[in-house]
């Protein structure tokens, strides 16, 4: 009995950290975003208990996650941060290449399969970006685009203890692409003990490796938004419907990992 207990909790525990990276890449890549795109429409039935929640994730945010990017950014040198930030973004182009395929997107996904294979090999294990060198376009696709291509309306926002901005439809896919990654699959195996362990290493440096990536940018958003919560919600919103329309060739910025969940 404790042993199935343990193979069901597993996943939800992994899919909860991913939650978390996705929320702090969310930051990194929506940041950038100007006020006078702040006034996209909101659909948020439940603010009063988001905006808590929210309170509650900034104090969880300023005790354990920035510090902890900050001393990754003294102690770990500018290179060696490059090779994480590629080696993470190669480690989720399989889920990318499933979304691909998914959305009826066969000409990007035998280009998302050869950035893999690519960086895989000539790369070192993906520590190297070769593809882009190469000019192998880079994509960006999770099934929360997926359902968004397939008519699933994104339903109300919503602000999650620890993992930060989402919606109904965002949270439901994060949790596919959990179980769409091959290294998640073999990590839940009970006789991979040792990998399971290497992936929650992996984890929790691939989340301070991008909340590091973002420092400048997230200050700069809290002091220049009047209203942080809300100016967090508009982003959240602007940026999905900009890659969910077609925009989805991923910018090559330190923070924007293809993530959610490796």
């Amino acid at each position: 009995m404790k042993q199935k207990l343990k193979k069901l909790w597993l996943p939800l525990k992994k899919t909860a950290m991913a939650a978390v990276l996705s929320s702090v890449l969310f930051l990194g890549a929506c940041a950038a975003t100007t006020s006078s795109e702040y006034a996209y429409a909101v659909n948020d039935p439940f603010e009063p208990v988001n905006r808590v929640t929210f309170e509650f994730n900034q104090i969880v945010d300023k005790i354990v996650l920035k510090p902890a990017a900050m001393v990754y950014r003294t102690v770990v040198p500018p290179i060696f941060q490059d090779i994480l930030t590629n080696f993470f973004s190669n480690l989720f182009t399989p889920v990318v290449f499933f979304n691909n395929i998914l959305q009826g997107d066969f000409e990007q996904a035998g280009m998302t399969l050869g950035r893999f294979m690519t960086n895989t090999v000539y790369g070192f294990g993906g520590t190297m970006d070769i593809a882009s060198r190469l000019d192998i376009p880079k994509s960006k696709a999770d099934f929360g685009m997926t359902l968004a291509k397939w008519g699933v309306p994104e339903g109300p926002y919503l602000v999650l203890p620890i993992f930060g901005p989402a919606n109904t439809r965002e949270a439901f896919g994060v949790g596919v692409d959990f179980f769409m990654n091959p290294i998640n699959i073999a990590a839940m195996n009970p006789h991979n003990e040792k990998l399971a362990n290497l992936d929650w290493i992996r984890f929790g440096v691939e989340i301070v490796a991008v909340r590091a990536s973002a420092v400048e940018l997230l200050d700069d958003l809290e002091r220049n938004s009047l209203d942080l919560y809300a100016a967090t919600r508009s982003m959240y919103r602007q940026n999905r419907e900009y890659v969910i329309r077609g925009k989805n060739k991923a910018d090559n910025q330190d923070y924007d990992f293809d993530f959610n969940i490796e």
